[in-house]
């Protein structure tokens, strides 16, 4: 399954052979792909694989390269990846695009993994993400260190599952601190009360009630207040290029 599902030729996105970064399927299916390259940063890990042979067409198709993979110091898992866009390409993008993806993963039910990502998952329905120092607080850090070194702009941040939980706590206290990012969460874990009070945002909170029923809901914003918000699953992203 992992083999199969790493496979960027088998279920990448390859025909996006030229992205409209003003198209917003373009845009998710690039995170998306990004995301992708974030979980399989880890099945390469625990396969002793060369993430060079199979998982870097998640990014390198689209021109990024891996600037730092964000490791677990509890389990040594990889839980995430910066991508920088290739400074070749930078003179052939438009001002909308990203320079710099951060990504998270979500939760693999693998031996080496299952126990710590379902412990972050209790963090997550217990509120008590933010308090993490093995994976938030790192994530949160790697993000600064980001806009230190390149400023907030055309910075996004993206998640699947319990990695959009980690996207979304990331990218509000990144608010607070005045940086506004854009944020793609697919398919976040919770859509209870806890989610609605991380966001913060009464807007979003209202369409979230609207929809609270449907599953696999996820949210599409700029820190800041402007919030675009629909239904992100994140496995069927690829088919609406």
């Amino acid at each position: 399954m992992a083999i199969e599902r790493g496979n960027f030729d088998l279920t990448g996105p390859k025909q996006l052979t030229e992205v409209d970064w003003t198209n917003n399927h373009h845009r998710r299916a690039v995170v998306a792909s990004l995301v992708e390259g974030a979980y399989n940063l880890e099945y390469d890990r625990q396969e002793s694989r060369d993430p060079q042979v199979q998982s870097s067409r998640w990014w390198n198709f689209f021109h990024f390269q891996l600037k730092r993979a964000l490791v677990d110091d509890k389990d040594s898992s990889i839980y995430g990846a910066v991508y920088e866009i290739k400074h070749t390409y930078l003179n052939h993008l438009p001002k909308c695009a990203p320079k710099y993806v951060i990504a998270f993963r979500g939760t693999i039910l693998k031996l080496s993994t299952a126990k710590r990502d379902l412990k972050l998952n209790i963090k997550v329905l217990t509120d008590v993400l933010h308090m993490d120092r093995h994976r938030f607080k790192p994530a949160l850090e790697a993000v600064q260190q980001v806009v230190q070194e390149a400023g907030s702009a055309n910075i996004w941040l993206a998640g699947h599952s319990l990695g959009s939980s980690i996207a979304m706590m990331v990218g509000k206290s990144m608010a607070q601190e005045g940086k506004c990012m854009e944020a793609f969460l697919f398919n976040p874990p919770l859509l209870g009360n806890v989610l609605l009070k991380i966001i913060g945002n009464q807007y979003l909170q209202d369409a979230m009630r609207l929809t609270e029923t449907l599953c696999n809901f996820g949210t599409l914003f700029v820190g800041g207040g402007h919030v675009r918000q629909g239904l992100l699953n994140f496995d069927l992203v690829f088919a609406g290029i």
